[in-house]
């Protein structure tokens, strides 16, 4: 059959697609002409400017991933399936994440990024193909609303991981791990090996170990880590250089080098210092009588999500713009082993928090913190594209989400 070539508006498309999905940080008006082999001027006669091309091309990414989940429904749903084929259902749908060639699962996570960025003109994360997809798998297995609700946001969130981990054979045996232990906790089988980990992940982790002192720092070396936190949360990692950190820290770029060993080092630590900040927060949300076991897996929920909806905002302006920190260092040769550390060392406050449940008082293993951590990612990154009810603030729209997936998975031990 002959395919006819992309006219020039539709091979611009395609080219920012696939600059989108391969680089950190958005392409250029001259970087997307030099790679479609046009005139930048052609962009400006065909779509007016950079913006209005960047728009139809998170358009057209829609487009694409709503014909993935389409015959991902065709080709895994269309024949009787069980709750025994869960997992192995779960890992067919994220080998798609993985594909070295694919770039739909970074183009959604660019759309994720620009509407909790609050990027006017943005297209949804999600398709309506997808959520037909979820809706269907729900039916045919018999799920509940919540469990079918939880079961996207871990997909979600341990896709997300996939981005980072792709290349790693490791994390592939460790994905398959998790997927095992949350099906076993979704449909509320017995689970055994109750502080169980992955050896592959203890291992990774190790390499983002923070460097020392972190916590005791010289006032300028901790100006120049707020800064560097700022513009990783705002702009992407991409927009980290030398001399931009050194100006809005309002420092030398001498002080940048005495201080940090390099670009890495600066990412290290201003990664940790972000994620020990959220922490501390999710913490604080527990008093001091919060005892081992003393909590239901309600209370826990209510408790991460009292605050007001400004501090909600910001911890969710922190937690995207942390990940996508992740993001961005994985799409960069000298610090994609920094992005695969990075994110095997989550799910350090889920721990803590789990000990408040009844069954977890002598603590959780590691596989039970990340599924907690990559159920409330999840979570995140649907909130916006749920419809609220009528009187429904986001905020308890979120709480009664993790009630129902902490009550899920975590009531049984």
């Amino acid at each position: 059959m002959h395919h006819s070539e992309p006219n020039p508006s539709e091979r611009l498309v395609e080219t920012a697609l696939a600059l989108m999905a391969s680089r950190a940080g958005g392409p250029g008006l001259r970087d997307i002409a030099a790679a479609a082999g046009v005139s930048p001027s052609l962009i400006n006669y065909r779509y007016g400017n950079i913006d209005t091309l960047m728009a139809a091309a998170r358009v057209a990414s829609l487009e694409q991933d709503a014909r993935r989940w389409a015959t991902c429904q065709r080709d895994l749903l269309s024949a009787p399936v069980s709750r025994s084929d869960l997992a192995g259902l779960l890992n067919e749908l994220l080998i798609g994440e993985t594909r070295p060639d694919d770039q739909l699962a970074a183009l959604r996570w660019l759309r994720i990024l620009g509407v909790a960025r609050g990027h006017t003109g943005q297209a949804g994360p999600f398709s309506n193909a997808e959520q037909e997809f979820w809706a269907l798998l729900g039916s045919k297995l018999d799920l509940s609303s919540g469990q079918t609700h939880t079961l996207k946001a871990f997909f979600h969130g341990l896709a997300f991981g996939h981005l980072i981990g792709a290349a790693s054979p490791g994390f592939h045996a460790w994905s398959s791990s998790l997927v095992d232990r949350f099906t076993q906790r979704l449909l509320g089988r017995p689970v055994s090996w109750t502080c169980a980990d992955s050896a592959w992940r203890s291992m990774a982790a190790q390499a983002s170990e923070p460097t020392a002192g972190i916590r005791s720092e010289h006032p300028t070396r901790q100006a120049l880590l707020e800064a560097a936190i700022q513009i990783m949360t705002d702009e992407g990692v991409n927009a980290l250089t030398h001399r931009r950190l050194a100006t809005e820290a309002h420092a030398s770029v001498s002080s940048v080098t005495h201080f940090f060993n390099g670009r890495r080092a600066i990412l290290k630590d201003a990664y940790t210092l972000l994620y020990q900040r959220l922490c501390q927060r999710a913490l604080s949300q527990l008093e001091y009588k919060d005892e081992a076991g003393s909590l239901t897996p309600r209370a826990l929920a209510e408790r991460l999500t009292a605050s007001d909806q400004q501090g909600a905002q910001s911890n969710r302006t922190e937690l995207i713009g942390l990940l996508n920190a992740m993001f961005e260092a994985s799409r960069d040769t000298e610090t994609v082993q920094l992005a695969l550390s990075l994110f095997a060392r989550s799910g350090e406050t889920s721990r803590n928090l789990l000990r408040c449940l009844p069954g977890f008082e002598d603590g959780a293993g590691w596989l039970d913190a990340q599924i907690f951590r990559l159920v409330s990612n999840g979570l995140v990154f649907l909130s916006p594209d749920e419809a609220p009810g009528t009187g429904t603030s986001e905020g308890a729209r979120m709480n009664d989400r993790l009630g129902d997936a902490l009550t899920l998975l975590f009531s049984r031990h």
